[in-house]
């Protein structure tokens, strides 16, 4: 049986204006800085701290000065400065939504950075999208996890979709930067929030 490494970091290059890792099959690993932890694994990660805490998976924390204890697949994020980090759109890798999707209006200053795919994960759906109490065996389904980051300046609405891909996908959220919302509308209109 082959040795199994702990703490493999792969850099995902979203940016030279911040620093984005890729961690898996992590022990005893050290967060010093303040980062930003998003669990894209399928077991809770487990946060040595007083009280000891797990983040589960599909969610996200800030972090600074704690050890991981364990976790399967994190991704890290960090920005060490945040002065003009407006300016990551015009980064390599950096487009506007309509250059991948051509019936996107460009009204919306939306962008999009390179996306990497992070390894496959296997959970069953209903439960992760609270349509069930408890997760069932029959329904647990693999997937290719995937990461991106997203753009848009202050007070931008970023239009209204209530589909993504065929088949349908599993969007994650996580707010690395300024404030913004997440807004669930009943049609494609803005009024029907």
């Amino acid at each position: 049986m082959g040795i199994i490494m702990s703490n493999k970091e792969t850099t995902l290059n979203f940016s030279q204006r911040l620093e984005a890792t890729w961690l898996t099959d992590v022990k005893n690993y050290r967060i010093k800085k303040r980062t930003i932890v998003t669990n894209i694994g399928e077991r809770s990660a487990k946060i040595l701290a007083d009280p000891a805490k797990e983040l589960q998976p599909r969610t996200s924390t800030i972090l600074q000065d704690v050890t991981i204890d364990n976790a399967d697949s994190l991704i890290l994020t960090h920005i060490p400065d945040k002065i003009n980090l407006g300016g990551i759109i015009l980064d390599k890798g950096w487009a506007h939504l309509s250059a991948t999707v051509p019936d996107f209006s460009t009204e919306y200053p939306l962008y999009k950075s390179a996306q990497y795919e992070v390894g496959k994960v296997k959970f069953d759906p209903f439960f992760a999208t609270g349509a069930t109490t408890a997760p069932n065996h029959e329904h647990m389904r693999c997937y290719q996890a995937k990461v991106n980051l997203w753009f848009s300046p202050e007070n931008t609405n970023c239009a209204i979709h209530n589909h993504h891909t065929d088949p349908e996908m599993l969007e994650v959220h996580t707010q690395i930067f300024g404030v913004g919302r997440m807004q669930k509308f009943h049609k494609q209109e803005f009024d029907s929030i």
